[in-house]
């Protein structure tokens, strides 16, 4: 994450495992929230689970325990377990966005976001909101 400042901006790398959170629009059914890994291991593995909106938290932390990578934000040698209930508020927020915006709302995309260890939240490190046309 940066911290802007007069003179620029300075960049802290915070350890984590990056997801992509999106709201993508079904014709038939409307918006839903997919959540996957990020980056190359995101296209490479096609790991990604997908609600339609709204949901809670609840259906959030379901979403991520569906997902094969759910091993990697589980603690491990050298690695803090992952906070996954934050990311579960973040996918519940999103879809509750995408739920009220509905018909203003074409594509929300969250990519990356970092996984901080358990207590300190998530970091959304881009985010890219694309209003319906």
């Amino acid at each position: 994450w940066g911290i802007k400042c007069a003179e620029g901006t300075t960049s802290v790398v915070v350890e984590g495992v990056d997801v992509a959170v999106s709201v993508i629009r079904d014709p038939a059914f409307g918006p839903a929230v997919r959540v996957g890994l990020s980056g190359a291991l995101g296209d490479v593995f096609e790991d990604a689970a997908v609600r339609l909106v709204p949901f809670g938290a609840g259906e959030a932390r379901r979403m991520i325990d569906e997902l094969d990578a759910a091993r990697l934000f589980q603690a491990g040698p050298e690695r803090p377990e992952a906070d996954v209930e934050a990311l579960a508020a973040l996918l519940s927020s999103v879809s509750t966005l995408a739920a009220a915006a509905a018909d203003a709302l074409g594509s929300v995309r969250l990519d990356p976001v970092r996984l901080l260890a358990r207590g300190h939240g998530v970091l959304v490190r881009d985010a890219i909101i694309d209003p319906s046309l």
